[in-house]
């Protein structure tokens, strides 16, 4: 039994696959600027005003910040075909929106927040599970579920984590061959990448109507989500009818509607 592994020609792969993904689906790759353009927007909005409260939310730009570095890490995954790499990248932007809900319900929130190591069991009362969800943030059950998917589905060796790039043929008599791939196939990166891009806008949108109580000013800010799907649309629903596997990534990681019988 030999096994190989040489971490250059692995760089020159992911290299590669950029490369294919931007020949393949150059409007899928524009859509990722406006994205965090979007998080350039709403930091700028709480940066540089006080809240109708009168009071400064400038406590919630770090968690905006680090929402968009995740979700530009997450596509450079999917770009380089590694779908699952992805989602896991993506966790963070996803409890990034959740806390700031939770903020906006509870500004003394932040302290369990804070003092999370030092008093666990505030912090499990509040940021575990179900308490993630709030009352501020819209669609605060549905992000929250998508979490718990990622968390499931990309964040352990589970039987489904570990077959999904893996398998075992017969060879010789007294061999097999056992592949475990490293990047995901064409379609599986078509559908991923719908998928978080339009998870991405309903986070941005959940997140503008929340803000809007505190920056009345975010009532005219179009987050795109609308243009997203009139160029997307038809191409989500031929995919999600494709097969069962995608519209379950379509629907319940990315959000997008379902499909009318």
């Amino acid at each position: 039994m030999e096994f190989t592994a040489d971490f250059l020609e692995y760089r020159a792969a992911r290299y590669r696959n950029r490369e294919v993904f931007l020949g393949n689906h150059a409007d899928l790759f524009k859509v990722i600027d406006p994205l965090a353009a979007n998080f350039d927007f709403l930091t700028n909005m709480i940066g540089s005003k006080m809240g109708s409260d009168g009071a400064s939310h400038i406590g919630l730009i770090p968690f905006l910040r680090l929402a968009q570095r995740q979700l530009q890490s997450a596509f450079d995954a999917v770009t380089s075909f590694q779908v699952y790499e992805a989602w896991l990248l993506l966790r963070p932007a996803v409890e990034s929106a959740l806390i700031i809900g939770k903020w906006l319900d509870d500004p003394a929130l932040a302290q369990v927040w804070l003092r999370r190591f030092e008093d666990k069991r505030s912090y499990q009362q509040e940021y575990q599970g179900e308490r993630l969800r709030s009352k501020s943030l819209p669609r605060s059950e549905d992000i929250q579920l998508v979490l718990k998917r990622i968390n499931d589905s990309f964040s352990h060796p589970n039987p489904n984590y570990v077959r999904r790039h893996s398998s075992i043929a017969p060879h010789e008599a007294s061999n097999v061959i056992l592949s475990f791939q490293y990047f995901d196939q064409a379609p599986q990166v078509e559908v991923g990448c719908l998928a978080m891009q339009h998870l991405s806008f309903t986070l941005h949108e959940s997140l503008r109507k929340a803000l809007m109580i505190k920056f009345e000013e975010l009532e005219k800010f179009d987050v795109g989500v609308k243009l997203f799907l009139t160029e997307f649309g038809s191409r989500i629903q031929t995919l999600q009818r494709e097969s069962a596997e995608n519209n379950e990534t379509l629907v319940t990681f990315g959000l997008c509607p379902s499909l009318v019988a």
